[in-house]
């Protein structure tokens, strides 16, 4: 604890946050993460928003992020966008990330759920073209087939 509170001497500006709420965004990677319930909240509101960023013009943008700032901040408690706050030997706590830089991180969340979608779409699309090209490929050697899940039955 005294490491700690000489960090937080050192960046006197910022709250060092040890336990992030249910309602805080945490950056970072892997299962604690994704599984978090503010990240899981956050988004949800993204995709909430997906369709209304994807049509407006870029000067509009900031606006729907912001909003989604706004949802996450007026929850009960305020939910905060935390980054891992480090002392170069391991995780320490957390702190609150910069409003710009927050706004940044949302964006790139609008485009990366959209990607995301992108790429579930084609592999959806993907699946039913080789799904018809293995049906065809049955219809072509002049026998009916009927074919039941995985299995192919001769009539």
């Amino acid at each position: 604890t005294s490491k700690i509170k000489e960090l937080a001497q050192h960046h006197a500006d910022m709250e060092i946050i040890m336990s992030p709420t249910a309602n805080d965004i945490i950056s970072g990677r892997g299962a604690h993460v994704y599984n978090h319930h503010g990240n899981i909240n956050f988004m949800s509101l993204v995709k909430k928003y997906q369709s209304k960023y994807e049509v407006c013009p870029k000067s509009l943008k900031k606006i729907h992020s912001r909003e989604i700032y706004e949802s996450i901040r007026k929850l009960d408690p305020p939910g905060r966008f935390l980054k891992p706050f480090t002392d170069g030997k391991g995780r320490v706590g957390w702190v609150e990330m910069d409003y710009k830089i927050t706004i940044l991180k949302i964006r790139q969340a609008m485009r990366d759920n959209k990607l995301r979608e992108m790429r579930i779409k084609q592999t959806l699309a993907n699946y039913r073209v080789q799904t018809d090209i293995r049906k065809e490929k049955l219809l072509d050697n002049n026998r009916t087939f009927v074919i039941y899940g995985q299995n192919r039955v001769d009539k």
